[in-house]
């Protein structure tokens, strides 16, 4: 399978960081009309793994993914990759993010255990309910405690 990461963060961008690539060009530079699709994909140690990072910020530009050009660039991302996968900000802090959820196909919501609450999550599902897929929840950083006594059992 054929695989893009988009990192369309704006507020905390950090795809670039994890896979060791340059910030620019990226997805901000396809969308303001500065590069093709071909120009901003880079390819990663991975064969099947190629990343678009988020580009240099565009000062004219209130919202990118309102961008007509944003739905130019999930019909063709679709055409050449058979999974095409997001990291966004926090959907609470951002509008950037329910304006990307609103666009595919479905999104996993990701959760910090121990730091979200429950009732937050629920909050929002619902919210998300009418406007966007969730296919999914994941919870990250737990803590899997082992208790000292099973140490010294033999």
């Amino acid at each position: 399978h054929r695989i893009l990461l988009v990192d369309g963060n704006l507020a905390d961008p950090s795809v670039h960081q994890t896979f060791g690539l340059s910030q620019e060009p990226g997805l901000l530079n396809y969308l303001t009309g500065e590069m093709d699709l071909q120009q901003v994909v880079q390819p990663t140690m991975r064969p099947n793994l190629e990343v678009i990072t988020i580009g240099k910020p565009a000062a004219q530009v209130l919202s990118p993914f309102d961008l007509l050009k944003f739905s130019t660039f999930l019909e063709e991302t679709q055409t050449s990759y058979d999974f095409v996968l997001f990291d966004s900000a926090p959907i609470l802090g951002s509008s950037d993010s329910l304006t990307i959820a609103t666009k595919v196909d479905g999104i996993i919501l990701v959760a910090e255990a121990n730091h979200t609450r429950y009732e937050t999550i629920i909050s929002i599902e619902s919210y998300l309910q009418d406007s966007a897929k969730v296919m999914g929840i994941v919870l990250n950083k737990r803590r899997f405690v082992i208790p000292k006594a099973l140490y010294n059992i033999v």
